[in-house]
């Protein structure tokens, strides 16, 4: 029989590290213990169904937030009629949602928003672009500061005038940021927010005013004007940040919450198996949830572990003890992570 520490240890190798399961069974038997892949096999099939009620509060605690960063990335199956999956990931300020789907379309974030209201961070996707208008599109800079450094990269004569942009950009996330840090230190309102906030608005004013202006120009390079009718077509997301400082000028958080599902994927290409995959989704949303939350995910886990031992085959009754937003102040305190532990996201 195989204890709950030592699943706890396969599990967190390969979903929270990164480590290939048989990396992780051929390490072991250095010190003389075998385990057979099937045997390994069996046992994830049943934390897969363990997890399901546990997964599915994490989703619509998610669900129930009104602000979220988003992204997505491919994730393969291999016994699939489909190999080629897709890994979404939505996070709000205190809960970390994968969703694995075969499929990139709308169809995706319609599904997990419906019923819901708030603020969405996101690329330009056009998946996201259908949601109901209860979902407030922010666009992230980061992505459209791209399209001007490729030309800065990619067209010389176009150089001097996409540095232009590129500063006025850099310009942008140096006002926000003093600003920003005024809010975090409780000081918006009073003369010292205000003069931040007029500063930033003149800038955003004169932004638009050059791409407008530009836009009239005639002869324009093809490139200019595809990259300045997607400023112009994005231009009130761009901006939504300055009615609300909460709102950040990049994705970079989704795109820090994603980057450990995707160095698995390099290191051990996807998932066999669709419940496999399933079982990535679940323990990537709790484990980056609780981590985000400040709390240890192995310890929890070994303590969910051994809740689910005392009804054999079934999860507990009652997971909220398992939650940051439901479980109790001693708990947070008992499962805390140790300061050295840096936090994702």
């Amino acid at each position: 029989t195989i204890g709950n520490s030592l699943w706890v240890f396969l599990v967190v190798q390969k979903f929270l590290h990164g480590v290939p399961t048989n990396r992780t069974l051929k390490d072991l038997s250095l010190y003389g213990f075998s385990l057979a892949e099937g045997t390994v096999t069996g046992g994830l099939k049943v934390i897969n169904e363990l997890l399901t009620p546990l997964y599915e509060e994490v989703l619509d605690h998610c669900r129930g937030a009104d602000l979220w960063n988003a992204d997505e990335t491919m994730w393969r199956i291999f016994n699939a009629s489909k190999t080629r999956w897709w890994l979404w990931l939505i996070a709000s300020d205190d809960a970390v949602a994968y969703i694995l789907d075969p499929s990139r379309s709308k169809r995706v974030p319609n599904e997990f928003f419906a019923g819901s209201a708030g603020i969405l961070m996101t690329d330009r996707l056009a998946s996201y672009k259908s949601l109901q208008e209860a979902i407030i599109k922010v666009w992230c800079w980061v992505h459209q500061r791209r399209d001007f450094l490729n030309i800065y990269n990619g067209v010389k004569s176009l150089r001097r005038w996409a540095k232009k942009w590129l500063k006025r950009i850099a310009k942008l996330f140096v006002l926000n940021h003093k600003r920003y840090q005024l809010w975090e230190q409780n000081k918006d309102s009073g003369p010292e927010w205000d003069a931040a906030q007029i500063v930033l608005e003149q800038h955003v004013e004169k932004m638009q005013q050059y791409f407008e202006e530009e836009l009239r120009l005639p002869n324009l390079h093809e490139e200019q004007k595809r990259v300045l009718r997607s400023l112009k077509k994005h231009w009130e997301g761009l901006t939504l940040f300055l009615k609300d400082p909460r709102i950040p000028l990049h994705n970079n958080r989704a795109e820090r919450l994603i980057r450990h599902a995707v160095i698995l994927r390099k290191n051990s290409f996807g998932s066999g198996s669709e419940w496999a995959g399933a079982l990535a989704a679940k323990l990537f949303s709790l484990f980056q949830t609780w981590l985000i939350n400040g709390l240890d995910p192995q310890a929890l886990l070994l303590d969910y572990f051994n809740e689910c031992s005392k009804t054999p085959g079934r999860a507990p009754p009652d997971t909220r003890q398992f939650l940051p937003w439901s479980m109790s102040a001693e708990r947070k305190v008992h499962f805390r992570l140790p300061d050295t532990y840096k936090r994702p996201g």
